[in-house]
This record gives C-alpha cells, structure tokens and sequence, in this order.
C-alpha cells in the first residue's frame, strides 16, 4: 500500500505549478476572517438585542 500525500494519477509538479496560487488564496482568506468575524459577532448582538426586546415586551 502506497501512502502519499499525492494521488496516483497527478504528477507532483502539477501540485508545484499551482503552488503560489494556493498560497495567494490561503492570504485572502486569512485576510477576510476577522471581517467575517466581525460580521458574525454583530449579528449575534443584533440577536441578542432582538431578544432583550421581546423580553421586556413581554
């Protein structure tokens, strides 16, 4: 059994030639999380104050 991080029927410079292409995705994404972040934790406080309201409505 032959265990590689590479598939069988992909030679590894077909991983090589898209390297810097990854790389630059891995980048972007590390650069939108805190925005995600953020956008995530606003909407919990925007649920959050939803909540609050009704419990005084109610």
């Amino acid at each position: 059994m032959n265990i590689s991080k590479y598939p069988d029927n992909v030679p590894e410079y077909e991983y090589f030639r898209h390297y810097p292409y990854i790389i630059r995705s891995v980048r972007t994404n590390y650069r939108q999380i805190p925005q995600l972040y953020f956008q995530f934790n606003t909407s919990l406080d925007y649920l959050n104050l939803i909540r609050a309201q009704n419990k005084v409505k109610n």
